[in-house]
């Protein structure tokens, strides 16, 4: 694999370098090689559908620390994004952390509802916003119990 070494250091090459060496090659180690690869490729900051792609495998393998690493990246880039509250809740649950797992299932929930109200957005997306919906809500009701 080819290592960036010939980048001259602009703002953005370097940015990116710091964000691949802090954030992403600690993750690498617990993540299958197709996502790594996804994550080494990254020539910018990594989508949302990245970020996506790695905190769900994260969560599948049940490496929840990774996963919280990661939905925190990605809801600090990407504030409205659903989908990383509801992975950082189920990562904090796992982790004992029920008071803000409880929370950001909350504002997932909140998020999706919105979602469903906007007029922006095809059907296809509002039946798979009312899926992660009733997941959402499937979670707080376990939380409660």
């Amino acid at each position: 694999m080819e290592h960036p070494h010939h980048w001259t250091n602009t703002g953005e090459k370097l940015k990116m370098k710091i964000i691949a060496t802090s954030i992403l090659l600690p993750l690498l180690m617990f993540v299958p090689p197709t996502v790594a690869q996804v994550t080494i490729d990254f020539q910018s900051q990594p989508t949302q559908e990245q970020l996506i792609q790695v905190v769900e495998s994260a969560t599948k393998d049940k490496n929840y620390s990774t996963a919280l690493r990661v939905a925190n990246n990605a809801i600090k880039q990407f504030p409205n994004l659903a989908v990383a509250y509801y992975y950082r809740a189920i990562a904090l649950n796992n982790l004992g952390n029920k008071k803000d797992a409880r929370l950001d299932f909350q504002h997932a929930l909140k998020l999706y509802l919105g979602q469903l109200k906007s007029a922006k957005i095809s059907a296809q997306e509002k039946s798979e916003a009312r899926l992660k919906l009733e997941m959402v809500e499937q979670n707080l009701l376990l939380l409660e119990s």
